[in-house]
């Protein structure tokens, strides 16, 4: 739905009437837009703009708190990738941690055994890494606000394109993050992790596809000998061949069912947990998560093998996908805790410069993520070279 420029103006006056600053410099600020923009057509508005560069700052300060800020105009907000592993948001911009508890020991009932404990609780605490900060800068030109009142809902339509710019930057920034995060528990051993294929001896095109390359053409019907019924090469002696496509998609789809099935038992075979041994957890559809290579992905699609939002909460694809040189990410099935973000500042200072009379904005936003290793996880990797 698109506010036309009056709508928000007004709903801008109600606001400032219902909700008045404190600050002495904030309530001036507010005046000064009544007294140049209630009651005003949008034409008399853009002349009001235009006619003075303080009166655009002015407006376009107001806008942002009463409007912008309160998320009023729909659009602002984008899709984040990785909103499944979103918590809460920490205020005071500082690290945290997560505790686990192990399960706990069965034992067998002894009328004689001491009242006294032999056995010490476990408990794992993993602490997040140093937050992320980042910075991105925009402004409101006059030209933009005067030519926003040209059309009846331009306002709407200015801001929905310019703040959501803005998220989307944000957005974009958070998630490469989170990829690299991911890429980099598989690189140091974080995770438990196996192979999905070793494509060393594949057809180069298949090799091609999964290096995310453009040059490839797997379309064609590459016959694997893999199917023999015998080591004979006796063409009498083969079943019908499938196809590489085929092949890979099959094994994916049998490796992907059993490790999910056999991470759906509680056991300690799929976390890292501490140097006791790895804590028993398992997963179930309402907590377990699967992350994806996007070429894979397509695969699975184009040949229906399996609806994946059958078996997973959640479902991210993504692309960016090398790990060192030789390698490439397949999928990882994690507990939608193994991973955690937290928003811990997100902000919009402003600026206005006293010899142009133009005003910046700065949104700040830090953010910091946790890998909990005491939840299961499991990776496949594909082999390239």
């Amino acid at each position: 739905m698109r506010y036309t420029n009056q709508e928000i103006i007004n709903f801008i006056l109600d606001d400032i009437e219902a909700n008045p600053r404190k600050l002495v410099e904030d309530q001036m600020r507010d005046q000064n837009f009544v007294s140049l923009f209630g009651g005003k057509s949008d034409h008399e508005i853009r002349g009001v703009i235009l006619d003075y560069p303080l009166n655009a700052n002015i407006f376009a300060s107001v806008l942002y708190d009463r409007v912008i800020s309160k998320g009023v105009v729909e659009g602002l907000n984008t899709k984040d990738k990785f909103s499944i592993f979103r918590h809460e948001e920490l205020k005071n911009a500082s690290r945290w941690y997560r505790i686990a508890t192990d399960v706990k020991e069965v034992n067998v009932f002894d009328p004689n055994a001491s009242p006294i404990p032999k056995t010490q609780s476990r408990i794992g605490v993993c602490y997040s890494d140093e937050p992320i900060r980042i910075r991105i800068d925009f402004t409101f030109s006059p030209q933009q606000l005067a030519t926003a009142f040209e059309s009846e809902t331009g306002l709407s339509e200015l801001l929905s394109a310019e703040m959501k710019s803005v998220r989307d930057t944000a957005n974009i920034y958070r998630n490469q993050v989170m990829i690299d995060k991911i890429k980099s528990v598989i690189e140091n051993n974080d995770v438990k992790k196996g192979v999905l294929y070793d494509l060393s001896t594949f057809d180069s095109n298949i090799i091609e596809y999964f290096a995310n390359g453009t040059n490839y053409s797997i379309a064609r019907d590459y016959l694997n000998s893999l199917f023999n019924t015998d080591d004979t090469v006796s063409s009498g002696n083969k079943v019908k061949q499938k196809t590489y496509l085929e092949y890979i998609v099959d094994t994916f789809k049998i490796k992907l069912l059993d490790d999910l099935k056999r991470m759906s038992e509680p056991s300690r075979d799929f976390n890292v947990g501490d140097s006791d041994g790895a804590y028993m957890r398992s997963l179930n559809k309402e907590n377990a998560v699967l992350i994806i290579n996007s070429r894979l992905a397509t695969l699975n699609d184009f040949y229906k093998k399996i609806n994946l939002n059958d078996y997973f909460v959640d479902v991210i694809e993504i692309n960016d996908t090398f790990i060192g040189q030789t390698t490439s990410f397949g999928y990882m099935i994690v507990d939608k805790n193994f991973f955690e973000i937290r928003d811990m500042l997100d902000t919009t200072l402003d600026w206005t410069n006293p010899k142009s009379l133009y005003t910046n904005y700065f949104t700040h936003i830090w953010f910091g993520t946790l890998t909990n290793p005491f939840v299961n996880a499991f990776a496949r990797t594909i082999t390239l070279l």
